[in-house]
C-alpha cells in the first residue's frame, strides 16, 4: 500500500512540473505554451551598425524586466540562479556574443544588437523573449519564455538600395567609394565590384519604364558579362583610389554589381545599380533618354488574321465578279441610249 501511495506521489509531482513547465536544469526558469510577444526589425534607423528591434505585446515594465536571446536552433540555456535571489541574467556584456540575452528597455520597448553577428549572418532568424520576475511569495526571481521561438523577419533592401557609391575623376581626385546602406559589422569581409556597359536595350528600356523584373535581369547580365572591370574592396564600406583607372564613355549606361562573398555563412547581400556616364564620372540621378522611356515605337506582335475560307478566298471571289457585272450592264444601256437619240 505505502508503495502504491509512493508512485502515485511521484506521479503527481512530475505531472505538475509539466504543467507549469519547471525546467529541469533550473528551478527557477519556467515556460508558456502561449506566445504572448511580437517583434518588429527596423534597418532604416540612422544607426546603420546597429540592428534595433522593438518588443511588442503583453509588457508591463513596472513588474519585469524582458530580454532577448537569438537562435539557431536552441532554447536559451545560460540562466544563473542561487537560492538568495533564485534566476538571474547577465546581458549585453558583449553586444557581439549571440549566446547572451540582449536587454529590452523599459523606455521604448527597444533591443539593441549587434550587426556584425546577426543580420549579415545565414541563420539567428529565432528568438525567445524572457520576462524576470520577482515573485511574493518567496522574494525570489523567476524567468519565464515560450516553449515555441519567435520567427524574425530580416528585411533586405531592395537590390539598387543595398550600396550607394560616389565617384570623382577630376584633376584633384580620381576615386570610387562603395558604402553599404544595410546594417553591417566594422570587420573586414572582402567584396567584389564589377563595372560594364549595359549594352542590352530591352533590359535598358525595361529599367526605364520600371518593368517588374529589370532590375534581377541586370543582375544576371551583370553576372555574366566578360568586359566588365572588376576591383576587390577590402571591406564593406571603402575607397578605390590607389590602381582606380576606369575611363568611361559619357552617355553610356554602366551597372555597378556588387558580390557579396561565401553565401554558405552570410546572407545574399549582393547589390546592383544603374548609373550613366557625364563629365568623365558616373552618376545614379540620372534621366532615362527619351529613346528607352518612349514605348509608343515597341514592337508588339500580334496574332495575324486568316480568312473565314483561306484555301479559296470564294467569297471575295463572287464579289468582284459581281461588281463587274453591274458596272458592265450600266455602262452599256447609257451607251445604247446615247445612240438611240
Amino acid at each position: 500500500m505505502k508503495k502504491n501511495i509512493k508512485i502515485l506521489m511521484l506521479f503527481i509531482i512530475m505531472f505538475c512540473i509539466s504543467i507549469i513547465g519547471v525546467r529541469a536544469d533550473n528551478e527557477y526558469v519556467t515556460e508558456i505554451t502561449n506566445q504572448p510577444y511580437k517583434i518588429t526589425v527596423d534597418i532604416s534607423d540612422s544607426d546603420i551598425d546597429m540592428k534595433l528591434s522593438t518588443v511588442t505585446g503583453q509588457l508591463d515594465f513596472e513588474n519585469n524586466q524582458y530580454f532577448v536571446f537569438l537562435s539557431n536552433d536552441s532554447k536559451p540555456t545560460e540562466f544563473t540562479s542561487s537560492e538568495e535571489v533564485g534566476c538571474n541574467i547577465s546581458s549585453d556584456a558583449n553586444p557581439s556574443d549571440m549566446t547572451e540575452f540582449k536587454f529590452v528597455s523599459s523606455n521604448n520597448s527597444r533591443v539593441h544588437v549587434s550587426a556584425g553577428d546577426w543580420y549579415i549572418l545565414v541563420g539567428y532568424e529565432k528568438a525567445y523573449v524572457v520576462r524576470r520576475y520577482k515573485n511574493e511569495t518567496d522574494d525570489k526571481y523567476y524567468c519565464e519564455l515560450a516553449t515555441s521561438p519567435i520567427t524574425l523577419e530580416k528585411p533586405l533592401p531592395d537590390l539598387d538600395k543595398r550600396y550607394y557609391f560616389n565617384m570623382q575623376n577630376n584633376e584633384y581626385y580620381n576615386y570610387l567609394s562603395v558604402f553599404a546602406d544595410f546594417p553591417h559589422p566594422t570587420t573586414n569581409i572582402p567584396l567584389t565590384l564589377k563595372i560594364g556597359i549595359i549594352n542590352d536595350n530591352q533590359i535598358l528600356s525595361d529599367l526605364a519604364n520600371n518593368k517588374e523584373g529589370a532590375l534581377d535581369a541586370l543582375l544576371s547580365y551583370a553576372k555574366q558579362s566578360t568586359n566588365a572591370k572588376t576591383y576587390t574592396l577590402g571591406t564593406i564600406n571603402t575607397t578605390i583610389d590607389n590602381g582606380f583607372d576606369l575611363e568611361v564613355v559619357d552617355g553610356k549606361y554602366y551597372f555597378l554589381y556588387v558580390d557579396f562573398p561565401d553565401e554558405s555563412t552570410y546572407r545574399n547581400l549582393d547589390g546592383i545599380a544603374v548609373t550613366m556616364a557625364e563629365h568623365g564620372i558616373l552618376v545614379t540621378d540620372f534621366n532615362y533618354g527619351k529613346d528607352l522611356t518612349d514605348t509608343s515605337n515597341d514592337i508588339v506582335m500580334t496574332e495575324k488574321k486568316l480568312p473565314k475560307n483561306p484555301s479559296t478566298g470564294v467569297e471575295s471571289y463572287i464579289a468582284i465578279v459581281l461588281i463587274a457585272l453591274l458596272t458592265g450592264t450600266v455602262m452599256y444601256i447609257k451607251s445604247r441610249r446615247y445612240n438611240e437619240q
